[in-house]
């Protein structure tokens, strides 16, 4: 089940997207749908659990052998309030389901702020 509206929260051809905290990968699976075009688009999905990230990993895999999915994916450890990017890495963020594990949610929030283009912005 999706917690993000794709309609509202819109990617497109291109964009490159983070999925912080990604559990089991399933708003990277619909990410590397929608950016299926490639065209430098990159699904980038972070989270802390091994086995959930070995889950989004094999279904990314998959997906991509099955020609439903961008190629362009990586699926990375790292913790949510210390993102491993440089500033502007990423056009659009996911952070579902995420905060209300975080001590400080808005320390959560500002940690995720730099690493989202200007051109985008941060949607909360």
């Amino acid at each position: 089940m999706l917690t993000v509206n794709y309609e509202i929260f819109k990617i497109k051809e291109g964009d490159k997207f983070l999925d912080v905290g990604c559990g089991e990968g399933r708003h990277s699976f619909e990410a590397s749908i929608r950016l299926n075009h490639g065209n430098g688009g990159l699904v980038c999905a972070l989270d802390l659990d091994n086995l959930s990230l070995r889950k989004t990993h094999y279904v990314l895999h998959y997906m991509e052998s099955q020609n439903d999915g961008t190629g362009n994916w990586l699926v990375l450890m790292g913790d949510s309030l210390r993102l491993p990017f440089k500033d502007a890495s990423f056009d659009a963020i996911i952070c579902s389901e995420v905060m209300e594990h975080v001590p400080d949610p808005d320390q959560g929030i500002a940690d995720r702020s730099p690493v989202c283009s200007w051109q985008s912005g941060l949607k909360r």
